[in-house]
């Protein structure tokens, strides 16, 4: 019978191999028991939805700086063109309060790390859009 291992009301147990001593491994070694699993059996349903664990805090500031720098690349492509118009002097006054919105947002994402509570609370900067 197949199934899926999970902990419900102990009616249905598998039996399954733990790993062996393997030549080589050191004298007394201990390895875990798997000695019994319990599972329902797929003729009961599908398996439940896995349970997503919350992020480590290595993860959590990973991915925030993983988004800042993605927003970062986004406020590149649009100050470079402000930019070439300032630096040719054909700018109207729009687009320098643009291209200062737009360097103004730049910061505040680059500093996004020196929030306190960062990275389980961020507060990120409004786009200029």
């Amino acid at each position: 019978m197949s199934g899926y291992a999970v902990s419900v009301d102990l009616s249905y147990n598998r039996m399954v191999q733990g790993p062996h001593p393997k030549e080589g491994d050191p004298e007394g070694a201990t390895y875990p028991d798997y000695s019994i699993e319990t599972y329902l059996p797929f003729e009961e349903g599908p398996p439940p939805k896995p349970i997503s664990l919350p992020p480590t805090a290595e993860e959590a500031r990973e991915s925030a700086l993983l988004e800042r720098d993605r927003l970062l690349v986004t406020a590149a492509i649009r100050i470079a063109p402000l930019q070439d118009a300032v630096e040719l002097g054909d700018a109207t006054p729009a687009d320098q309060a643009n291209l200062k919105k737009w360097k103004q947002y730049r910061v505040a994402l680059n500093r996004i790390d020196q929030q306190a509570g960062f990275p389980e609370i961020i507060e990120w900067p409004s786009s200029p859009t």
